[in-house]
């Protein structure tokens, strides 16, 4: 059963684009954001690591919090 429902999730094409864009995005979203936060660790610039970690994670859950927002008025 299992089985017939994981080859039905991958043949789907929405499924597929949800895969290919929902989660391959966020993936490359999120490796850059590690990448650059750890290269500004690397070269000592504190600051702008700071920066970088509390921008990103503040705007992030703005949104989330924006979004719930907005699911709610709808």
């Amino acid at each position: 059963m299992c089985l017939a429902v994981l080859c039905w999730v991958l043949v789907d094409p929405r499924w597929r684009l949800l895969i290919a864009v929902g989660f391959c995005g966020g993936y490359t979203t999120f490796s850059s954001y590690a990448y650059e936060t750890m290269a500004f660790f690397e070269q000592g610039q504190w600051t702008l690591m700071a920066a970088n970690f509390l921008a990103n994670n503040v705007l992030a859950c703005g949104a989330v919090v924006a979004g719930m927002v907005l699911a709610r008025v709808l």
